[in-house]
């Protein structure tokens, strides 16, 4: 063979594991999708109330966040217990509930085994970033989460068709064999991953939200990240030197109060995502309307996740934050003001300005407005409240429109929205001038 036309060791080496990667997250993204877009919509096909509806949903988002973390010191502290084993009884028991779904017709034994499906598949996800981080640096989280987007944009498309033309019998099908593909990907990683702090640390620098990762599943991957973070952090610690003494909050206000703008934001984004249905429906839609406007949403995010790093080459962090937010209310608004199926995909193409921009900028807050004795803590928080604001939005969402109706579910979710936004505006430039390791990162190396 000739050297000149045969691929460097070190492109080949890098390819392979962003290839493995990419096919556990595409298929992961396939099974997510199928539980987390289509949840209410088959719930309320079995017959049950909005209220049963929003009270399962959260019970499964609090539920998986009770688990995840013991899950993960477990697989850390024990070698019998890696992220290969603990997604393989996952996913395999995923399969099983699945099938259990097919003679199910009762509504309240289909919600519980609908909530472990929620629970699976959420407790699912650090143990799948991590296993794909700890291949090696050579690892890029952005890229593979973007074939994950791919994936649970075609997978909606896929079982929006299906469960409009042939019903929830085809779902459960369709969710088993989602599983089985996560199940068939597991090979290609190694069986364990006891050296996954030493090897995600390359990798988590190319993408934010591959921070949030690390820091939910790894202890020891944080403490790496924070000595490699700490030149980054120097400014803000200096900014933050007088309010050292005192507990978190004390420290901390400012980065606490953008956290509660975020959380406003967040509520609206997933009150949308859960009652989609309600929406659509009211604009004459079906399954088959949903599966395309969530699969469009989907879509939408790629290229602007893919490419977050270059973005914030001229744009600082806190500005991405504050625009992103902006584009969250407009995106509420445009769905409250859509009147037909077309309006209701325009305004979730709006995703890509929203979505796609706004959680790795605020993973990436986290990581640079704390000092690095913070960050674990910091980083928990923005976890926190991501599946807080699931679990309120289920909620609050299932009264309202089983009160008010969908239409006064979008109004309350555009007034928490613009809160939201409006907040993190106000807090721009102060965020700005105390937040300096969240700079544009070309002014910072010209510096």
């Amino acid at each position: 063979m000739d050297p000149r036309t045969s691929p460097t060791p070190t492109a080949t080496a890098a390819t392979r594991p962003n290839l493995r990667f990419a096919l556990l997250q595409g298929a992961y993204f396939f099974m997510y999708c199928a539980i987390n877009a289509f949840i209410a919509n088959n719930l309320l096909a079995y017959g049950v109330g909005h209220g049963v509806v929003g009270a399962a949903i959260a019970t499964g988002a609090v539920a998986s966040a009770l688990i995840q973390p013991p899950l993960g010191r477990l697989a850390d502290r024990h070698a019998a217990v890696s992220p290969r084993r603990v997604l393989c009884a996952l996913f395999t028991a995923g399969v099983a509930l699945s099938l259990a779904l097919l003679p199910v017709g009762d509504p309240i034994l289909a919600t519980g085994i609908y909530v472990v499906l929620f629970v699976v598949g959420q407790t699912a996800q650090p143990f799948v970033n991590v296993l794909g981080l700890s291949l090696g640096p050579g690892v890029n989280f952005g890229l593979a989460r973007s074939c994950g987007s791919l994936s649970y944009a075609i997978a909606a498309a896929i079982v929006g068709v299906l469960v409009d033309q042939l019903g929830l019998t085809a779902f459960d099908w369709t969710l088993a064999l989602f599983f089985l593909l996560c199940d068939a990907c597991l090979p290609l990683f190694p069986a364990g991953c006891a050296r996954a702090a030493e090897t995600t640390q390359g990798a988590v620098g190319q993408d934010a939200e591959g921070a949030e990762i690390v820091a939910q599943a790894d202890d020891a991957a944080q403490a790496s990240r924070r000595d490699t973070c700490a030149r980054d952090r120097s400014d803000a610690r200096e900014a933050d030197a007088p309010a050292r003494r005192g507990g978190f909050a004390r420290r901390y206000p400012l980065y606490l109060a953008a956290l509660v703008a975020a959380f406003l934001i967040l509520c609206g984004h997933n009150g949308i995502g859960i009652y989609l249905i309600d929406f659509v429906t009211d604009l004459g839609g079906d399954s088959r309307d949903l599966g395309f406007a969530t699969a469009i949403a989907a879509c939408m995010e790629i290229p602007f996740m893919a490419n977050y790093q270059r973005i914030r080459q001229s744009v600082s962090c806190t500005s991405v934050l504050v625009f992103s937010g902006v584009c969250f209310f407009l995106k509420s608004l445009a769905t409250l003001l859509a009147t037909s199926i077309p309006m209701l995909y325009a305004a979730q193409a709006m995703q890509a300005l929203a979505y796609a921009l706004f959680l790795p900028a605020l993973v990436e807050l986290a990581e640079k407005a704390v000092d690095p004795r913070d960050a674990v803590t910091a980083q928990a928080l923005v976890t926190t409240a991501i599946t807080i604001s699931f679990a309120a939005a289920s909620l609050a969402g299932a009264a309202i429109v089983g009160r008010m109706g969908s239409h006064a579910t979008l109004g309350a979710i555009v007034a928490v929205s613009a809160a939201g936004a409006a907040a993190l505006a106000a807090m721009a430039r102060r965020m700005g001038a105390t937040f300096r390791g969240c700079a544009r990162r070309g002014s910072r190396d010209r510096r």
